[in-house]
């Protein structure tokens, strides 16, 4: 409850403190928020959900809005809004009510993460190391302090994963299995780079059924093919009922196009015929090969950065040693993660994790690449539990070999969990809060 209760205060204070005004001379306006409010906004003003080709959530320069894609929290932003106007609120305090429904999904977030941990180690020094490498990540504290979507789509791996394990652990129940098709929900209503953990859980999900361990000698495995069947169709149904609505609407909507994607790529060719405004080329469009990210200076840099923690609008940075710090941390933990593993019944289950890490990362990749460049690390931050879940397996897997040759082992997750709130603080209070003091 204290780390949820700190998690709470520092996020709080952002909710509040960040300018909503789109004025330019403010820096540390959050990114994107200006336009995603405007569906929020749009929802709370008209009362039903927006089309895509309204001028109002149109974006400005770019010809194409972000309504055509799914935003589940938009809705209860809005009603958020409409709450605080019936108490006069104007404009800033509609836009600070919109923020406070990411506030309270990253409260939810602090508990599925923090029961993952007493899932996944057997000791709480671990646990609490994982709760604060994860929840204590500059910027996941910062996207749930503003309008977006990667607070809801955090918090919905986070549910999957926690089911997914408890699963694994404890068997699969009617209730473990809606929870898992409630988090699945959440994801496909989100983002569409959440989909990689939806096609990991997909793929995982008969493993569940397997009877007999794949670490225990002399016993042959078998799987339950008819549970199976039946608990994932409670999952398709549930997926169904609350997801599958979408996507039928925009079918309709958009002549057959249920993503969004053809519509967006045809609205924005309109735009720039009409106004010969064009966006950034990407390495695609100037003809440079697959791996030209890699080869552009600073930019995987700039990438890692703002995975860890840019604030503003991609423009609050701490000194590269603080980021550096953060990569070896997390190297280290996945170098420790492979050199001390073994297999066991839950290889298929850290299997899952990393492919989700590559989908995420290879879905960004090609986006940034071919369709749209930005080079935005919190694109990543659906990788962000899983990674984090294997490189603080990583530091336990060391410490269980060490601990009975060095009694200083133990205290591994100790010191890992001080230096990343230290590194979180010295953040939060010396690059943040002087960066807004400027302002």
């Amino acid at each position: 409850m204290l780390l949820m209760a700190a998690f709470a205060v520092f996020a709080a204070i952002l909710v509040f403190k960040n300018p909503v005004s789109i004025n330019p001379e403010y820096i540390i306006v959050p990114p994107d928020e200006p336009t995603r409010i405007s569906i929020p906004r749009f929802i709370f003003e008209n009362g039903y959900l927006p089309h895509g080709d309204e001028a109002d959530v149109i974006l400005g320069g770019y010809g194409g809005s972000y309504a055509y894609f799914p935003g589940f929290s938009y809705i209860f932003m809005a009603l958020f809004m409409k709450i605080a106007s019936l108490f006069g609120a104007g404009e800033a305090g509609l836009v600070i009510a919109a923020r406070l429904v990411n506030l309270i999904i990253g409260l939810f977030t602090c508990h599925f993460v923090w029961n993952i941990g007493k899932l996944l180690f057997e000791k709480s020094p671990f646990r609490l190391m994982f709760f604060a490498m994860t929840m204590f990540l500059p910027q996941i504290v910062y996207v749930n302090t503003y309008v977006n979507l990667d607070s809801i789509a955090i918090c919905a791996i986070s549910v999957i994963l926690y089911f997914l394990l408890g699963m694994k652990k404890k068997g699969v129940s009617v209730r473990s299995t809606v929870g898992l098709a409630v988090g699945i929900v959440l994801a496909t209503l989100s983002y569409y780079n959440t989909y990689g953990i939806i096609l990991g859980a997909a793929l995982f999900f008969p493993f569940l059924f397997i009877k007999g361990d794949a670490d225990t000698e002399g016993r042959k495995s078998r799987s339950d093919t008819k549970k199976m069947v039946r608990f994932g169709l409670i999952v398709v149904g549930v997926w169904c009922v609350g997801a599958l609505w979408w996507f039928v609407r925009n079918a309709i909507l958009h002549n057959g196009d249920f993503l969004g994607m053809r519509t967006l790529r045809e609205a924005q060719t309109l735009f720039r015929e009409l106004t010969g405004v064009y966006p950034t080329p990407t390495p695609f469009s100037k003809g440079q090969p697959i791996y030209a990210l890699f080869t552009i200076k600073g930019l995987m840099y700039q990438f890692f950065a703002s995975f860890v923690g840019v604030y503003g609008c991609m423009n609050i940075f701490a000194n590269k040693l603080f980021y550096l710090v953060y990569l070896a941390i997390f190297f280290a933990g996945a170098v420790l993660f492979v050199i001390f593993g073994k297999k066991s019944s839950y290889s298929s289950f850290y299997g899952m994790l990393i492919l989700d890490i590559a989908i995420t990362y290879g879905l960004w990749y090609i986006y940034c690449y071919a369709f749209d460049y930005q080079f935005q690390g919190r694109y990543l931050l659906p990788a962000a539990i899983p990674m984090f879940m294997i490189v603080s397996k990583g530091y336990e897997r060391l410490t269980i070999r060490m601990e009975s040759k060095w009694e200083g082992a133990n205290y591994i997750p100790y010191i890992l969990t001080g230096v990343l709130f230290g590194l979180f603080l010295y953040y939060y209070v010396f690059v943040v809060m002087k960066a807004y003091a400027l302002v």
